[in-house]
């Protein structure tokens, strides 16, 4: 970054180090000690002690070669069961590459017991701290959000951003969410090199499922979560700006040479500043007509109030000067209109609670990249579809006896939407958006190993790795886990959303969104959104996957397609 500065080369080295050296200790001794352990209001970071834990990984099987199987990328998706299945259900996990840099550390201790898991997210002991790792994360440019926080700051940002979640509310964003889906589709439809989606296409009518898919979720996120027309100059602007921020982009193409960490740190840092400026003027536009607003709500009540005043006045002087009988009583008041209900955004409800600019910058591009997420569930969901068309079949079936007269669905029909419910779930089973999380213990556990024949305590402090999609693949908690099977949710009666249920009654054996008190907020969005979209593809459209496309994901715990996934879209006939 200092080739512009023509600068000797001597220099520019010079100038490397010392910004190096700067940066080094601004975060790990300035910022990143005081957030994380100097909270008073917090309990302190526990850690774990050395005997316990010598005595644990004596106890845990696990050796560095089992993680030649994650990376074969022929047998990648398998990889963590096997690990499950040939060292008990806690184990030790010798991760390496992107995943060892994600989590910090290798050996690190993984779980995929239903029991363990259910105390680790619903106690309240192992839910007040975050892990180190995800505290450290808050202090790079554009990252401090909601999933990054702790103790007051974690519970204001959490309280500020929850109504905008809220189900009640969902009918706010229904139309929005059905138009974008809409324009996608029709796009989708005539895909061509010249068309508005021509980045994203593949040839033969073939679209990049994901990428595109991306694109309308960021169009959702602009006009439901920031209220935002995505078309208006302010949209545009914010979108250029959410999509160039990459952090894990940035670093990965760093790799381990410290002078391009610093560099792509400087590339984040920029990217956030976009992010920023974007966000300081829509601050700035929605301040402005709040206080226009304000004005002309009290112009207006001091009109009314002043009506009033000459329409008894006038009363009064027609009484004095005419001697007529009583008048008839006076008409009961009109009923009061009904509030106008003011839709809801996460920009807004942050300028109402006194954000600063920077804090509402940081939960704007938190909120974009956490809202992605459902871009790779609904990839996921349409290449399952494209593979297993009878379930298209039974989707659409469904609509048309729920939804009558072609009518789009809302969120009082997700109830009655049971077989697009289960290919929801069923799809998230398979294809968790993370195929394991940290947590660190709050308290000493005391658990089972190698089927219960040999008790071991795990010390507080401890970070484990939960194992999702082993969790998911369990042979003991599922009935032929390896297929995709959505009818299996409709046999054991097991539709909700909230259920943590295997169809072998497992509890905390389905935990996509977590569970307790650190679950994902959105889950009931990303389901509307979801199922609106199928609603938006399948009404008109069958969705076909090539024969020769082979699955695979990619050497990382959030599972994208090693290569992107092709979806063409096949107009229907109808049926005079």
């Amino acid at each position: 970054m200092f080739q512009y500065l023509n600068l000797p080369t001597g220099w520019s080295l010079f100038f490397l180090v010392l910004s190096t050296t700067l940066l080094v200790l601004w975060f790990f001794f300035l910022r990143g000690p005081k957030s994380i352990h100097n909270d008073a209001s917090l309990p302190p970071l526990p850690s774990p002690d050395p005997a316990l834990t010598a005595s644990l990984l004596s106890k845990l099987r696990g050796l560095p070669e089992d993680w030649e199987l994650f990376d074969d990328p022929l047998i990648r998706e398998k990889a963590l069961t096997s690990m499950v299945e040939k060292n008990g259900k806690t184990f030790l996990m010798y991760c390496q590459g992107d995943v060892k840099n994600a989590l910090g550390a290798s050996p690190v201790i993984a779980t995929a017991d239903p029991k363990l898991v259910k105390e680790i997210f619903l106690k309240k002991t192992h839910t007040l701290r975050r892990p180190r790792r995800m505290l450290l994360a808050q202090h790079l440019p554009g990252l401090d959000g909601v999933l990054f926080q702790d103790g007051p700051k974690w519970e204001r940002h959490s309280r500020t951003l929850k109504p905008v979640f809220h189900a009640k509310n969902f009918s706010q964003f229904t139309n929005e969410i059905r138009r974008e889906a809409a324009k996608h589709v029709e796009l989708w439809s005539s895909i061509n090199e010249k068309s508005p989606l021509s980045v994203h296409h593949m040839g033969g009518g073939q679209i990049s499922t994901l990428s595109s898919l991306r694109e309308l979720g960021t169009s959702v996120a602009l006009h439901v979560g920031y209220g935002i027309d995505p078309s208006c100059e302010e949209g545009a602007a914010l979108r250029v700006a959410l999509d160039g921020y990459d952090e894990k982009k940035r670093f990965r193409a760093a790799g381990t040479n410290i002078c391009l960490l610093i560099h792509a740190l400087f590339l984040v840092w920029m990217d956030a500043k976009r992010i920023r400026n974007v966000v300081a003027k829509i601050v700035k536009r929605i301040q402005m007509e709040e206080k226009e607003e304000k004005v002309e709500e009290k112009e207006k009540k001091e009109e009314e109030g002043q009506g009033k005043r000459r329409e008894d006045e006038q009363q009064q002087q027609q009484q004095e000067v005419t001697a007529t009988p009583p008048a008839a009583p006076p008409a009961p008041p009109a009923a009061p209109a009904a509030p106008v209900v003011k839709p809801l955004s996460w920009i807004k409800q942050m300028v109402h609670a006194k954000f600063s600019v920077q804090e509402l910058s940081n939960e704007v591009g938190h909120l974009h990249h956490a809202h992605k997420a459902i871009a790779y569930m609904t990839s996921f969901a349409l290449y399952e579809l494209g593979k297993h068309p009878e379930w298209q079949k039974n989707i659409r079936n469904e609509f048309s006896t729920v939804l009558l007269n072609g009518r789009p669905p809302e969120k009082t029909d997700l109830i009655h939407l049971k077989i697009c419910t289960s290919v929801w779930k069923e799809t998230l089973r398979m294809h968790p958006i993370s195929l394991g999380v940290i947590r660190e213990v709050g308290a000493d556990i005391t658990t089972k190993l190698n089927g219960g024949e040999e008790e071991v305590t795990i010390p507080k402090g401890t970070m484990i790795s939960v194992l999702l999609y082993a969790l998911h693949m369990d042979k003991d908690s599922w009935t032929s886990p390896e297929l995709y099977n959505p009818q299996r949710w409709m046999d054991s009666g097991n539709q909700s959303a909230q259920s943590t249920f295997s169809d072998r009654g497992i509890r905390e054996a389905f935990v996509p969104f977590l569970d307790g008190k650190r679950q994902c907020e959105g889950r009931f969005l990303a389901e509307l959104e979801f199922i609106i979209f199928m609603w938006s593809i399948l009404k008109e459209h069958d969705v076909v996957v090539p024969n020769d496309y082979i699955f695979r994901i990619g050497p990382d715990f959030f599972p994208d397609a090693a290569t992107p996934i092709p979806i063409k879209l096949k107009k229907r006939i109808k049926v005079q």
